[in-house]
């Protein structure tokens, strides 16, 4: 009975949860961008008129939205399949980016040291398992650079029922079974995609600001961006251990602004939000060459670094946000352009990845000659 009482406490939380955030996003106004037509800012308007038209015909599955800035002017802001400029979208793990952004801010801040500081300083009263030599030199840059060393890699695809994304789907305690999470390699040996390591540095962000990462990012980033419009899932849903590895949710053109300040060397509005050395360091090639099958990007902390043409092996400068089912944030610091894209296309990883670099190669960048 008490058990059951408990879960009837827990739903009705989350309810309240749940009004409070939509009434928080709804009917919150939107920050104007200047619009610029595309041909103002330099770009051939029939190739963009030509993406434009193949996303609304479906040439590219779904793509729920296109936002294109250049030179800080909004030149494209289109949407399919119900989505308004107003509604707020899942971003997936373009959420463990902005994450890389809060730990940044933390260590401008003092609250922590620098990315060398050792984990296992934050866990002093965690029982924690599978603990040895290699579990306790993990640093959180290992974190940052998916270098762990733990045994999970979700790029294998192993979605079985013990597989380390589907424990830590069903936990009850996010932090505890990724801190807990047997060990495979030495860290900062070897690169495996690991959700996981990204909600411990939430932990991490707790344990060294007293709040959690929805909470800071409202205080430190999202409220000097403008950004009102979020919604940032935790682990009982609005209170608790925020979902770093994936669970937040945008509107296209706020998550542009966390472009634009990339761009910016953390600089908005005239003030420093996050310091210039941190987004130098951030989106510096830290691994070289992760096999994504299509392609093979360089990733840097919470971020993966592609070409800046299609299939070369140089100039590894568009700074890219990516999440499941074809969310991604193209930074082109060459051309001050930032493109953001979020979609539907869960059930086919192909369409969902080919689309992307379409749309980015073959329109946007060509647009510009």
């Amino acid at each position: 009975m008490i058990k059951h009482g408990y879960k009837i406490v827990l739903v009705l939380g989350m309810l309240i949860g749940i009004i409070l955030t939509l009434i928080k996003i709804v009917n919150v106004p939107e920050e104007e961008w200047n619009i610029v037509l595309p041909e103002n800012a330099g770009l051939n308007n029939s190739v963009i008129n030509d993406v434009v038209d193949k996303m609304h015909n479906g040439d590219f599955g779904n793509i729920d939205g296109l936002v294109v800035l250049k030179d800080g002017n909004l030149v494209v802001d289109e949407y399919d399949n119900n989505y308004t400029s107003a509604k707020v979208h899942t971003v997936q793990s373009v959420t463990k980016s902005i994450t890389s952004l809060l730990i940044g801010i933390a260590i401008d801040q003092g609250k922590i040291s620098s990315e060398d500081e050792k984990v296992i300083d934050y866990f002093q009263d965690y029982n924690i398992e599978n603990l040895d030599d290699n579990k306790k030199n993990i640093t959180i840059k290992n974190l940052l650079t998916m270098t762990g060393g733990f045994d999970w890699d979700e790029l294998e695809f192993t979605r079985g029922k013990e597989s380390p994304i589907e424990r830590l789907n069903r936990s009850t305690d996010w932090v505890k079974t990724s801190i807990d999470s047997p060990m495979k390699t030495e860290p900062g040996s070897m690169f495996r995609y690991n959700s996981g390591g990204v909600i411990i540095l939430d932990h991490i962000i707790k344990e060294s600001t007293g709040m959690h990462s929805d909470e800071f990012a409202e205080n430190y980033l999202f409220s000097p961006l403008g950004i009102n419009k979020s919604i940032w899932l935790n682990q009982f849903i609005f209170f608790g251990t925020a979902h770093t590895g994936g669970g937040l949710y945008l509107t296209p053109k706020d998550l542009a602004k966390i472009g634009q300040l990339i761009i910016n060397k953390g600089v908005w509005d005239g003030k420093q939000i996050v310091s210039e050395e941190w987004i130098d360091k951030m989106t510096a090639e830290h691994i070289d060459y992760v096999e994504l099958g299509l392609v093979k990007p360089k990733y840097g902390y919470l971020f993966w670094l592609y070409p800046s043409e299609k299939n070369s092996i140089d100039n590894y400068d568009i700074i890219t946000c990516s999440g499941k089912g074809g969310q991604y944030l193209f930074v082109i610091p060459e051309h001050n352009m930032v493109v953001v894209l979020t979609a539907s296309n869960y059930e086919d990883r192909y369409t969902s990845l080919s689309s992307a670099f379409d749309i980015l190669y073959n329109y946007i960048l060509k647009s510009l000659a």
